[in-house]
């Protein structure tokens, strides 16, 4: 197992560790607020607790910063191989961005595929869980 394989395994097991322990302190929000709603459903004035799987606010802006730097992170990952296959790459992916990074990926796959997908999949998560609660 070469060392970025081994990092990328240490990150992964960083970020479930973290969605673990969200969820257990999800748990016990939702028995809270479970509790809570049958009070005021005895009390006549049953209002909806805003369940939405546990997370609150800070947990779903948490994740989205963790999603976010891991997506820079790979972006920078993928900014390193450009510069080290030509300058010229490397300019092209640090002026175009995520436009950049695709190109390259499409000419260098082998080097670049999996911190692409690592990027937006970041990114896509982090979108997700920063809007989730947003209706």
């Amino acid at each position: 197992m070469d060392r970025n394989t081994l990092l990328i395994a240490l990150g992964f097991a960083a970020l479930a560790a973290l969605f673990v322990g969200i969820g257990f302190r999800g748990q016990e929000r939702r028995v809270e607020a479970h509790a809570e709603m049958e009070l005021e459903a005895q009390g006549g004035a049953a209002q909806d607790a805003g369940w939405n799987g546990g997370l609150t606010r800070e947990d779903r802006n948490t994740i989205a910063l963790l999603c976010s730097l891991a997506s820079l992170a790979s972006y920078l990952w993928i900014l390193v191989c450009a510069f080290r296959e030509h300058l010229g790459w490397g300019v092209a992916v640090l002026l175009g961005s995520g436009i950049g990074a695709v190109v390259f990926t499409v000419f260098h796959p082998r080097q670049s595929l999996l911190p692409l997908f690592l990027m937006f999949g970041g990114l896509g998560v982090s979108w997700a869980a920063r809007f989730a609660g947003a209706a």
